[in-house]
């Protein structure tokens, strides 16, 4: 997952949809259920990128004290979120794992 991350990040990629569920997978703990963090975990829909990085980040918090490689991978999650902003549940999404790509 990290060395996905790394790669993507060298050369302008995007990381795969089983990349991102387990850069998410991190920061899901059930507290929030409904949230827009619940329903991408749980389908794969970008409802609002901004909402699910601040929900899943504590609004930067968990960013500031990550480790560098665990600050890239934050990072390129980010930027997945922003390209699949307002696209619909992924089919096979509970499924995904790092190292899964479509």
């Amino acid at each position: 997952m990290f060395t996905e991350c790394r790669a993507a990040r060298k050369y302008g990629l995007v990381i795969s949809d089983g990349c991102a569920r387990t850069i998410a997978g991190w920061y899901v703990d059930g507290s929030a259920t409904g949230s827009a963090g619940d329903v991408f975990h749980a389908t794969g829909e970008v409802i609002d990128a901004n909402r699910i990085f601040a929900e899943y980040t504590m609004g930067g918090i968990r960013y500031v004290g990550a480790s560098a490689r665990h600050r890239r991978a934050i990072e390129q999650f980010a930027v997945y979120l922003l390209t699949r902003t307002g696209r619909g549940p992924i089919p096979g999404w509970s499924s995904c794992r790092a190292g899964f790509r479509r």
